[in-house]
């Protein structure tokens, strides 16, 4: 991830190779700080903790976005392939787990929200995507449970595509289409988005 950073680096960027555990950061020299879907990889949860509250300044923020095992998003490819979603559910701990992680290094919830935004314009543009493998999930199952998924996902891509062009051609469909288009409109329709829950702590 960092090698992909430093490939599109942004000048008004630094990049630093070191941890959460070992932040590379004076005392108090941060306004704010963001975990942004990284937690569940940091090994010392106790250590980093504590050292994202050194780094912070007094008052300062941490926004700490993530999933949870109790409360995973409810992304159209799971409901397609849902062992995938229990290979993804396993990485994660409960909200409550990772809030006693920070309360333990004397961090205190200010917010708790649920955010939303458009992950891809299509259902199509999103498939292509997750065919790069960009979520750690992949790291967790063999390659023939992530083949066959795919596979899966392409069968039922490809019928929502062609059950859209009978909507468009016909403006009432028989009563077996429309009753088709029912069953898979709940993941197909529309543009792919995610809602995850972003806590804001302060020291």
């Amino acid at each position: 991830m960092r090698a992909q950073a430093l490939a599109h680096a942004h000048p008004a960027v630094t990049y630093a190779a070191r941890s959460a555990e070992h932040i590379p950061l004076p005392d108090a020299s941060c306004d704010a700080a963001l975990l942004f879907f990284v937690w569940h990889h940091v090994a010392d949860r106790e250590a980093a903790a504590q050292e994202l509250r050194r780094v912070v300044k007094p008052g300062g923020k941490l926004f700490v976005q993530a999933n949870f095992s109790d409360r995973m998003p409810d992304t159209w490819w799971f409901r397609v392939v849902p062992e995938w979603r229990r290979v993804d559910q396993g990485q994660f701990r409960s909200e409550e787990e990772v809030k006693r992680d920070f309360a333990g290094a004397a961090w205190t919830l200010v917010s708790r929200d649920e955010v939303t935004w458009l992950r891809s314009a299509s259902l199509t543009e999103d498939f292509e995507r997750l065919k790069l493998r960009p979520v750690s999930m992949f790291e967790h199952m063999t390659e023939d449970v992530v083949e066959a998924g795919f596979a899966r996902l392409a069968r039922a891509s490809s019928l929502v595509t062609a059950l859209r062009r009978r909507r468009e051609q016909y403006k009432n469909p028989s009563a077996a289409g429309q009753s088709l288009w029912v069953g898979v409109r709940d993941w197909g329709r529309g543009h792919p988005s995610q809602t995850c829950v972003t806590h804001v702590i302060r020291p």
